[in-house]
Protein backbone atom coordinates (compact mmCIF):
# COMPACT_ATOMS: atom_id res chain seq x y z
CA UNK A 1 0.00 0.00 0.00
CA UNK A 2 1.22 3.76 -0.66
CA UNK A 3 1.92 6.25 2.02
CA UNK A 4 0.81 10.25 1.62
CA UNK A 5 3.67 11.99 2.88
CA UNK A 6 3.36 15.82 4.30
CA UNK A 7 6.23 17.44 5.17
CA UNK A 8 5.80 20.72 7.92
CA UNK A 9 8.57 23.03 8.41
CA UNK A 10 8.35 24.53 11.71
CA UNK A 11 9.19 28.47 11.91
CA UNK A 12 9.37 29.80 15.09
CA UNK A 13 6.33 32.70 14.67
CA UNK A 14 6.94 36.31 15.53
CA UNK A 15 4.48 36.01 18.22
CA UNK A 16 3.24 32.84 19.78
CA UNK A 17 -0.04 31.32 18.75
CA UNK A 18 -1.63 28.00 17.44
CA UNK A 19 -1.30 26.43 13.93
CA UNK A 20 -3.04 23.85 12.99
CA UNK A 21 -2.67 22.42 9.78
CA UNK A 22 -5.72 19.39 7.79
CA UNK A 23 -4.27 16.78 5.81
CA UNK A 24 -7.01 15.52 3.88
CA UNK A 25 -7.63 12.55 1.11
CA UNK A 26 -6.03 9.57 3.20
CA UNK A 27 -7.60 5.98 2.71
CA UNK A 28 -9.17 4.84 5.94
CA UNK A 29 -7.30 2.06 7.57
CA UNK A 30 -10.01 0.42 9.21
CA UNK A 31 -12.65 -0.22 6.04
CA UNK A 32 -9.92 0.09 3.40
CA UNK A 33 -11.56 2.53 1.78
CA UNK A 34 -14.76 0.49 1.33
CA UNK A 35 -16.70 2.97 4.10
CA UNK A 36 -18.71 -0.39 5.30
CA UNK A 37 -18.42 -3.89 6.27
CA UNK A 38 -20.42 -7.05 6.27
CA UNK A 39 -21.33 -7.07 9.45
CA UNK A 40 -23.66 -8.90 12.20
CA UNK A 41 -26.15 -9.83 12.72
CA UNK A 42 -26.84 -9.99 9.50
CA UNK A 43 -23.71 -11.01 7.31
CA UNK A 44 -25.70 -10.30 4.18
CA UNK A 45 -26.40 -6.48 5.59
CA UNK A 46 -23.73 -3.86 5.25
CA UNK A 47 -22.73 -1.78 8.56
CA UNK A 48 -21.68 1.90 8.33
CA UNK A 49 -17.37 2.02 9.19
CA UNK A 50 -16.98 3.56 12.36
CA UNK A 51 -14.00 5.65 11.76
CA UNK A 52 -14.79 7.10 8.52
CA UNK A 53 -18.25 7.59 8.78
CA UNK A 54 -19.28 6.20 5.35
CA UNK A 55 -16.62 8.06 3.28
CA UNK A 56 -13.67 5.60 2.79
CA UNK A 57 -11.59 8.69 4.11
CA UNK A 58 -10.14 10.00 6.90
CA UNK A 59 -8.46 13.47 7.55
CA UNK A 60 -5.09 14.16 9.96
CA UNK A 61 -5.50 16.88 11.79
CA UNK A 62 -2.40 18.74 13.71
CA UNK A 63 -1.94 21.35 15.65
CA UNK A 64 1.19 23.29 16.82
CA UNK A 65 0.94 24.91 20.17
CA UNK A 66 3.66 27.88 20.47
CA UNK A 67 5.07 28.28 24.37
CA UNK A 68 8.49 29.81 25.43
CA UNK A 69 11.13 27.79 25.63
CA UNK A 70 11.90 26.49 29.63
CA UNK A 71 15.40 26.84 30.61
CA UNK A 72 17.47 24.43 32.08
CA UNK A 73 18.64 24.73 36.02
CA UNK A 74 22.51 26.14 35.91
CA UNK A 75 22.41 27.42 32.26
Amino acid sequence: MSEKQTIINLVAPGRLHNEGFVSKGHVCGYCRGKGWFYGPPNKDETVICPDCGGTGEVMAVVTVEWKPAMKEEGT
